[in-house]
């Protein structure tokens, strides 16, 4: 029999890649400061962790709901918030890598930032960002229908590269031309989630 493929599916990786960050400058009202997740250490540490900033270039709070990749290696901190306009958030995506016996292919995880636009008034007597956190769950789960915003980031490994893992802190900032204001954590080292405990390196 004469098969004739009727798709081209002679395409690499790069290429792939690129597209995909095509379509994420297209349909993102959050911009992230790299196109990629990158994990490092993947040999000498069994916890990564790559810092993800994100900054709201639209004109209204933005709220954001993290989907991390299937399975339990994966995580996110947070991955429920708002961002309000023209600030920035830090979110901590972390890879737990005690079952893996090899390096994943790049590309092959992808985290998916979905997205949505609200009005001031949602947040206008909210005094804390743990409210804001709060206020973002309920709309999110009273959200019905597709999400069309949304920030889809692969992730990549570099095994033979040491890891670089800064200290965990929550970032705000009033305006993206402003400078970072630094607010150290207040939770107990018991309280604190696999994400923001710290890495081999730190505890040297």
């Amino acid at each position: 029999m004469n098969y004739q493929r009727r798709f081209d599916y002679d395409i690499t990786t790069s290429e792939l890649l690129q597209k995909l960050r095509n379509l994420n400058d297209e349909k993102s009202y959050l911009k992230s400061d790299r196109k990629v997740i990158m994990m490092c250490g993947f040999f000498e540490n069994s916890h990564l962790c790559y810092h993800l900033q994100l900054t709201n270039a639209h004109y209204t709070p933005v709220i954001f709901n993290v989907e991390c990749p299937r399975g339990r290696a994966f995580g996110a901190t947070p991955h429920i918030g708002v961002v309000m306009p023209q600030c920035k958030i830090i979110i901590y995506c972390t890879f737990h890598s005690e079952r893996i016996t090899r390096v994943p292919d790049d590309g092959i995880y992808i985290y998916s930032i979905f997205q949505k636009a609200v009005n001031y008034d949602q947040f206008s007597n909210s005094q804390s960002d743990k409210e804001k956190e709060r206020i973002a769950r309920k709309i999110w789960s009273q959200h019905r229908g597709k999400c069309l915003e949304c920030l889809r980031l692969p992730v990549a490994f570099e095994p033979r590269r040491a890891a670089v893992h800064e200290q965990h802190i929550e970032v705000y900032c009033d305006e993206i031309t402003g400078k970072f204001q630094y607010i150290a954590p207040k939770l107990s080292k018991e309280e604190l989630p696999t994400s923001q405990l710290p890495s081999a390196k730190e505890m040297q």
